[in-house]
């Protein structure tokens, strides 16, 4: 599942808030062949085997832990 650079900054901008031009200048994008992925911050959205899946972070309170939820978009654009 190829989807190209673009295509992963537009999901995650619409799914995180965060802009397109953010992404652009401080994400890393990476293809491992098979693997997509673009990288800013602690949040990820990856392409592979046909999923495209979002890690990002969840700060509760009264809790000095940071964890991570995945989640899988539906949606294939």
């Amino acid at each position: 599942m190829k989807l190209g650079k673009t295509k992963l900054k537009r999901i995650l901008s619409e799914e995180t808030g965060i802009p397109i031009r953010d992404i652009a200048i401080y994400g890393r994008y990476e293809n491992y062949g098979n693997k997509e992925q673009i990288t800013i911050g602690s949040h990820t959205i990856t392409a592979w085997n046909g999923k495209i899946l979002i890690s990002e972070p969840v700060i509760r309170e009264n809790s000095d832990t940071i964890t991570y939820r995945s989640h899988e978009i539906k949606r294939v654009p």
